[in-house]
């Protein structure tokens, strides 16, 4: 995850983390209960409390030209790291195919940045 967040500020693009926990806190009362970070919402309204990416990356690609003017935008670019032999939970692939569907950018970077890089270099991203 370190080397996704290098690449990132090595590129200059905006990098958040998202991944998703759960942990226990105390509510009202003393009583434990559950808090949520990185949940999201599916495109039916349906919570889902896990499965959310590693880091949400906002590069700026060239999405026209006007006059031979290049027009950039910020796009949404999640990112999952993986190492060793880890493969994507059912939940992530979930948020997967919702990121997906929603017309944003997903990918995996698995043991280094190095995919990262090259999404960087196709989709024309240069500090």
């Amino acid at each position: 995850m370190q080397a996704v967040a290098d690449a990132a500020a090595l590129y200059g693009v905006r990098a958040y983390r998202m991944q998703s926990r759960t942990f226990t806190v105390e509510g009202a009362g003393g009583r434990s209960r559950p808090m949520f970070m990185g949940g999201w919402n599916d495109r039916t309204g349906i919570f889902h409390a896990k499965g959310m990416a590693d880091f949400l990356l906002t590069p700026k690609i060239q999405v026209s030209t006007k006059l031979g003017i290049p027009i950039f935008a910020s796009v949404a670019l999640w990112c999952e790291c993986k190492s060793g032999m880890g493969a994507l939970t059912a939940d992530q692939k979930a948020f997967r195919e919702d990121v997906l569907d929603a017309g944003a950018f997903w990918l995996c970077c698995h043991d280094s940045c190095e995919e990262l890089i090259a999404w960087f270099k196709k989709h024309g991203v240069t500090r």
